[in-house]
Order: C-alpha cells, then structure tokens, then sequence
C-alpha cells in the first residue's frame, strides 16, 4: 500500500514537471515530447504499463479521444509509443523525410568515419516515416555506401560486397564499418611515422657539424662536356649489357660446336659484346 502511494505521487511529480516544461501535448514534436516523458517517467520508476495509461492527462482536449483510443489498442508502450509516432509524425520538426535523407546521402564533404557515418545514416534512417523506410529497405546499405565520404566510397563498397552482391545483415555491415576503421587508422599512422622518421633524419642532417660536410665552393662541379661524356659512357654501357642479355638468351641450353668470333671485327679472339671496336662504334 505505501508503494503505491509513492508511485502515485511519483506519478504526479512527473505529470507537473512534464507539463511545466513542454505543457500539454498538442500533437507537434511528437519525438520530442515523448523523449520528455520517458525520462521523467524513468526517474520516478513508473512502469511502462502506467506511462501509457498516464497519457491521456497531459494532451489537449482536442487529442484526449484519440489517444484514449491508442492506449485500448495499444496497451504495450513499445507499440504505444510508435503508434503515437505514426499519428503525429507530420508535425514533427524532427522528422526526416524521403528527401531529406537522400540530401544527406548525396551531400559531399561529411568528414566522418565510417562507423561514424553508419551512426548517422541510422539516426536519419529511424526517424523516416514507416512506410518510406519500407520502400528505401532494401536499398539500405547501398544508400549507406552513398552517403561515405567519396575518398573511402570504393574501399568500404568493395568490403560489403560478396559473391551474390551487397551484404544486406546490418550487423555485418557494423562489423565491416569498424574493421574498416581500425584498417586506415593504421594506414593514417604508419604515414605519420615514415614522416616523422624522415624529418629526424633532415633534422640530424642539418645539425651535423659544418666540418664534417665539404662547403658548395670544395666540391669539384663537373663540366658540360663531362656530363655529355658521362651520359654517353652510361649509354653505351646499357647497350653492351643488353646485347650480351639478347646473345645470351637467344639459343637457352643449346651448345655450339663452331669456333666463336666477333662478327664485327672477324677476330677469334673474342665475341662482338668484348669488341672494343665495337663499343667505340656505339653512338
């Protein structure tokens, strides 16, 4: 008997402190308003079966009938709550429509991670009206991969995808979002430390002793003519060692049994790619 009356004046504390705050629900802000009620409904540990049967005391006169008849076919708050949803959603500034959610998807620039973006699309996602979250269903992850940041759109699209298409288990879809996650936190580390490692290495280079490296004006500069003379060696080089890979390769396991000579020179003395007529020939 005590605890009933404490939970009856629980209930009247709630009921004033809800109506002083939002005053009476008049059908606008549905969401809102019922995010109200539960909280202050949860702080004086009313049970969920009287939060319905409550809310007919704090509505307008105009809505008292109708929702005296939500609460007798709906007398679980579960199905209460998203009955009264489905009746006032219009009115609702919290509302997310059709076009509301695809000017999110197709908007650029979010900055998010993936598992951040999930967090988002699903937020935007619930608050869409029963029947326009029946229709988009079952384009739901491909709408997901819309709305990712351009930069990740095709890495995170081919994590989803399998043999049949596009993973449909939301649960799984989390599950990527985070691996994914973890997979270019790693990246964007390992960068930051190869960059690190390369400014020490500047660091220390310019914080070596000004005896130990030889000043601009010691250090021998080469011609033009030596630089021409050296480009030049460098392209005969390249030529000799791919002819010798060419000769080499052209007969794989066959044996000769004729006495070897430079087709150049016609000495026996040694083969085209040892001629120093040869070489000197080359441009």
């Amino acid at each position: 008997m005590l605890q009933e009356r404490d939970n009856v004046a629980g209930l009247d504390v709630a009921i004033d402190r809800i109506v002083d705050t939002n005053g009476c629900f008049d059908g606008r802000d549905v969401t809102r308003y019922l995010e109200t009620y539960k909280t202050e409904m949860r702080k004086k540990g009313i049970p969920t079966t009287k939060q319905v049967t409550s809310f007919s005391r704090i509505v307008t006169s105009s809505l008292y009938s109708r929702v005296l008849e939500l609460q007798e076919t709906n007398p679980e708050w579960s199905s209460f709550e998203r009955s009264l949803l489905e009746e006032y959603g219009f009115g609702d500034s919290s509302r997310m429509t059709k076009k509301d959610l695809m000017d999110w998807v197709e908007s650029s620039n979010k900055e998010l991670s993936a598992s951040a973006t999930l967090h988002e699309f699903e937020q935007r996602f619930d608050r869409l009206p029963a029947l326009d979250k029946t229709i988009l269903d079952s384009n739901k992850v491909l709408l997901f991969i819309k709305s990712v940041d351009e930069k990740d759109r095709r890495d995170l699209g081919l994590l989803l995808e399998n043999d049949e298409g596009l993973i449909s288990d939301w649960a799984v879809v989390k599950r990527a979002c985070g691996r994914f996650d973890k997979r270019r936190q790693w990246d964007n580390e390992t960068r930051s430390n190869v960059a690190a490692q390369i400014g020490r290495q500047a660091h220390n280079a310019r914080q070596e002793p000004q005896a130990q490296r030889p000043r601009d004006d010691e250090v021998a500069q080469p011609t033009d003519g030596a630089r021409m003379d050296e480009l030049v060696d460098m392209l005969r080089e390249m030529r000799i060692s791919q002819i010798r890979k060419e000769e080499t390769q052209s007969f794989p396991g066959r044996r000769f049994d004729f006495p070897r000579r430079c087709i150049w020179c016609d000495s026996l003395e040694h083969q085209r790619r040892d001629c120093s007529e040869f070489q000197n020939a080359l441009p």
